[in-house]
């Protein structure tokens, strides 16, 4: 799902980077601190995605 707080609000740092902010719906855990990892920033370079976690929000 699509977050649409990040992506209204870093609209333009998205544009240059070719990628949008996703939300989780379930989340993994992160065993350390069992904190949920619930948003993704997936960026298009050529045919490829690359997914990298965006912090909380």
């Amino acid at each position: 799902m699509k977050t649409t707080y990040h992506n209204k609000v870093d609209k333009e740092m998205f544009a240059e980077l070719n990628a949008k902010a996703y939300t989780l719906t379930t989340p993994p855990i992160e065993k350390a601190t069992q904190g949920e990892l619930r948003n993704y920033l997936v960026r298009k370079i050529g045919f490829l995605y690359f997914a990298e976690f965006y912090g909380e929000g």
